[in-house]
């Protein structure tokens, strides 16, 4: 399994290839947070299997693999801020495609609720920018038919 380069979070907006989207929720940023730390949560918005490397609480220095669909990730976290902000970045996949991917999620309360902003940044060998795009594209699409699953996730707990 290839190994990727690793990404701090102010680094993440310098990838090749941005995913940025954005959503008001009526949840509180404590609510979102709380669905972000339970492994199961992740698979009623996105198409995720959880497994935990790390025991205890999401944290800097937590590891997790992630499978979705055919692809498995090693996730590394390099931030954790409850309920603000967290990011990492993916040590090991099955991909061959990806020589760096982070995501960053920042959380910002609002008179109604909270604002979720979610950012993905990528970097792909030189075979795999051919299929830059189209990744782009199936995760902004996830995201924004996700946001909606998220939000009543949270608003659960």
């Amino acid at each position: 399994m290839p190994t990727l380069r690793p990404i701090q979070p102010a680094a993440t907006k310098s990838l090749p290839v941005q995913v940025f989207e954005q959503a008001s929720f009526r949840c509180t940023p404590a609510q979102l947070f709380a669905s972000f730390k339970r492994d199961e949560d992740w698979n009623e918005w996105f198409d995720l299997k959880v497994t935990r490397n790390t025991e205890g609480d999401y944290r800097e220095g937590f590891t997790r693999k992630v499978k979705s669909g055919p692809m498995v990730l090693h996730e590394v976290f390099t931030h954790w801020d409850e309920p603000n902000e967290m990011a990492f970045y993916v040590e090991r996949t099955n991909n061959p495609f990806l020589t760096a991917f982070a995501e960053q999620y920042t959380v910002t309360e609002t008179a109604t609720g909270c604002t979720f902003q979610w950012r993905i940044g990528m970097e792909f060998t030189f075979v795999g920018r051919l299929l830059g795009p189209v990744f782009k594209l199936a995760l902004s699409r996830a995201a924004r038919q996700g946001f909606p699953k998220l939000e009543a996730v949270a608003l659960r707990r």
